[in-house]
């Protein structure tokens, strides 16, 4: 995909950044298509007020899996979302996170392959954990619990990695920064894009001006415009 949007636990706005990036590139004339891979609470759906009776990205990994998966049979799948000045499709996530064994990285990264033939630009919102499933490497076919989130950041061009701006929220962001050093080494090699959320006027404890001074230096910066 070309953006992909992360955050550790407890980040605010991970969906409404992923939805306002995927809004502003439909405004401007794009093609674009949403993907939510989240596999532990898939928001997508319920923020841009849709029924998540069904998963769209589920249905998907599914064609991909049994050799069905087209352009035409992605459309069908992805449901349109029409704003203000443009229009976009959405892969909506699973509607529970026990549905994870659905999202295998083998079939997520056909359907995301797939994306670009029938969009300019692929937003995915991911989900917050990292973590590898070391003891399951000798075995590729598997299922990995985080394989989803993993196989969309393998796959991205850009990642926006998303934290609040307080004394709780910044060292989680540093340390997702980290994980993400570690667990999808040419990300870092790209610089993430990186934008603290939710700042307050007043912060209890000892300041986090000097976390986020560390973040700074590593991490070039964007101000995202919100949908108007």
């Amino acid at each position: 995909p070309d953006h992909c949007r992360l955050g550790p636990a407890g980040s605010p706005g991970r969906t409404l950044v992923a939805s306002n990036i995927a809004g502003e590139l439909a405004a401007s004339g794009r093609s674009v298509l949403l993907v939510d891979a989240d596999s532990y609470g898939a928001s997508v759906a319920g923020s841009l007020g849709l029924l998540d009776e069904s998963a769209g990205l589920a249905q998907a990994c599914r064609l991909a899996d049994q050799g069905q998966l087209s352009g035409e049979a992605l459309l069908r799948v992805a449901t349109p979302i029409a704003i203000r000045s443009g229009t976009f499709r959405v892969l909506t996530g699973i509607t529970r996170a026990d549905r994870w064994t659905e999202l295998r990285a083998s079939a997520l990264g056909l359907v995301l392959e797939r994306a670009r033939e029938i969009a300019d630009v692929i937003v995915v919102d991911t989900g917050f954990c990292l973590e590898a499933d070391e003891e399951l490497s000798f075995d590729t076919a598997a299922p990995r619990r985080n394989a989803a989130t993993l196989r969309s950041l393998e796959m991205a061009d850009t990642v926006y990695a998303v934290g609040s701006a307080d004394s709780v929220g910044v060292p989680r962001l540093v340390r997702a920064l980290s994980e993400l050093d570690a667990a999808v080494p040419h990300a870092a090699e790209s610089r993430p894009e990186q934008g603290p959320r939710g700042r307050r006027r007043e912060v209890p404890g000892t300041s986090a001006q000097g976390r986020v001074g560390k973040i700074r230096s590593r991490c070039r910066h964007r101000r995202l415009p919100a949908i108007g």
